[in-house]
């Protein structure tokens, strides 16, 4: 039930945040010394604050929502890490703010944080009529603390 209930303020946050702005896609190679050269293992692994985590997919859930693809990724029971991406997004390197983003939440702390103001990168490898394949990184932050947490290595290989 969290799950959904994320998803929708997610999804609710960044159409409300992003309304306006243009699409933001970049031509880097990931910035900040990282070239995207991990493989990352599937359906979904990340590493957040150093720690690697692999998500199995039981621990997966995907909603196509108001046009965005939703994926919610349980690193632990109160962990989680979660993309809203816009269901037709393109093949191609993408840089937040953007209608393509990423939040991390801890339930014991009360603790949400997103990629929005700090330039968190997205690379979309394909997306399909089944499958939505990409990496991410970045640091998050919660805009109602100075909290940020470090997310690298993230991949994911989704079945809709």
């Amino acid at each position: 039930m969290h799950k959904i209930i994320l998803s929708l303020a997610l999804c609710c946050g960044l159409l409300f945040t992003n309304s306006c702005s243009k699409d933001k896609k970049t031509t880097t190679t990931g910035g900040g010394g990282t070239s995207w050269n991990w493989t990352g293992t599937e359906p979904f692994s990340v590493k957040l604050d150093g720690v690697s985590y692999t998500v199995s997919a039981a621990d997966i859930s995907i909603f196509d929502i108001l046009g965005y693809y939703n994926i919610n990724a349980d690193l632990t029971d109160d962990l989680s890490i979660a993309l809203s991406l816009q269901s037709g997004v393109a093949v191609g390197e993408y840089t937040t703010p953007s209608p393509n983003n990423f939040t991390h939440t801890n339930l014991i702390t009360g603790y949400q944080g997103s990629a929005l103001n700090s330039g968190g990168k997205i690379k979309i490898i394909q997306n399909t009529a089944t499958t939505i394949e990409g990496k991410f990184y970045g640091t998050v932050s919660s805009p109602l603390s100075q909290e940020t947490h470090v997310i690298a290595e993230g991949y994911f290989k989704i079945t809709k």
